[in-house]
């Protein structure tokens, strides 16, 4: 739906310049991104997603794609760094020593609560990945073009492989820029000390656990489906 509504503004800036749509020259993607670039507060945000819907666009009409022009990239660069009024501010790294005390000062993770054994999986995951709560519940959705339906994207349990030296290798998925939702693996090592162990904690909790959907973290009550980027927000705020 982000794609469509940029590539629906692409349709109305061709209309109004009376130009076939999709343009086929690199000048008028030019003229859209700089027109872009003019109506918007936070330029990286709208052009990263403008121009990755618009490669869609052409990748799935099977034309050439202006966008990968060299031309388009530097003044991608050139519109956000002109349209950058005041530089980014480093903020406060996060202490992880409270999360250490926590996880430590509770039972071993054969005894903790469903609850407490998400929470648990939840945090060390996300702090050993740097992950945000979109990422361990992915807001996408997929088209299945035999079925004709959209599909939810979930985190699931096949996408989780646990290696017999402790470590785990974790397919993720891109928010914006992965368009094909191939996604991308991740190894996650684990950690000498048990109960900091993200990967022992997401073993732990995967056995413990049933789906519907097979998704790795999932609601406490029946039906047990996947959980959303709301409640992994919840789950670290409680943390």
């Amino acid at each position: 739906s982000l794609y469509n509504r940029y590539i629906n503004q692409v349709q109305d800036f061709c209309h109004t310049a009376n130009i076939e749509f999709p343009p086929k020259n690199s000048a008028h993607i030019a003229q859209f991104l700089c027109n872009l670039a003019d109506s918007k507060v936070k330029q990286q945000s709208h052009i990263r997603c403008a121009t990755a819907a618009i490669s869609c666009l052409y990748e799935g009409m099977d034309v050439h794609n202006p966008v990968h022009d060299s031309d388009i990239s530097r003044l991608c660069t050139g519109l956000v760094k002109a349209g950058t009024h005041a530089g980014r501010t480093r903020s406060k790294v996060m202490p992880i020593a409270p999360f250490h005390a926590l996880f430590t000062r509770w039972p071993d993770n054969s005894k903790l609560s469903t609850k407490q054994l998400r929470l648990k999986a939840v945090v060390l995951l996300t702090l050993a990945m740097m992950l945000r709560p979109s990422d361990v519940a992915p807001k996408a959705v997929t088209f299945d073009p035999d079925q004709n339906i959209l599909q939810r994207v979930i985190f699931t349990r096949d996408m989780v492989q646990f290696n017999d030296d402790g470590s785990a290798k974790i397919t993720m998925f891109g928010i914006k820029n992965d368009s094909d939702r191939a996604g991308f693996e991740v190894l996650l090592p684990g950690n000498k000390e048990a109960k900091l162990d993200p990967v022992k904690a997401l073993m732990c909790y995967i056995s413990k656990t049933k789906s519907e959907d097979n998704a790795v973290f999932v609601s406490l009550n029946k039906p047990f489906t996947a959980v959303g980027a709301k409640t992994i927000g919840n789950i670290l705020e409680e943390a």
